[in-house]
């Protein structure tokens, strides 16, 4: 593939991750996931990756699309520990975790 093609399978990939998350779809989630993996790898073993005008908007695409992924990821992570901590009064327990946004 071509630097083009592999950075267009990149975006077409995070979408698609970007839909399965929104649609709380695991088995979506995990394909995407393990799919996009493979294409990052792909595309960091091939080295022919050379930055110029033309593909500097997709690329500067594809890293908006990783930070949109990350937020929401982040998001859902947060969601799932608010239900947990929930759970956990409602059980008379006590639940000690409190999210802390990572690198602090």
């Amino acid at each position: 593939m071509s630097p083009a093609a592999d950075i267009a399978r990149i975006v077409e990939l995070q979408t698609q991750l970007t839909g399965a998350l929104d649609n709380m779809d695991l088995d979506g989630v995990e394909l995407a996931s393990s799919q996009l993996a493979s294409a990052l790898a792909r595309m960091g073993r091939s080295g022919a990756l050379i930055s110029n005008g033309g593909m500097k908007d997709e690329l500067v695409h594809a890293l908006r699309q990783n930070d949109a992924l990350k937020t929401r990821i982040r998001y859902l992570a947060d969601k799932n520990r608010q239900k947990i901590d929930a759970l956990a009064q409602i059980r008379s327990g006590r639940s000690e975790h409190i999210y802390q946004k990572p690198g602090i």
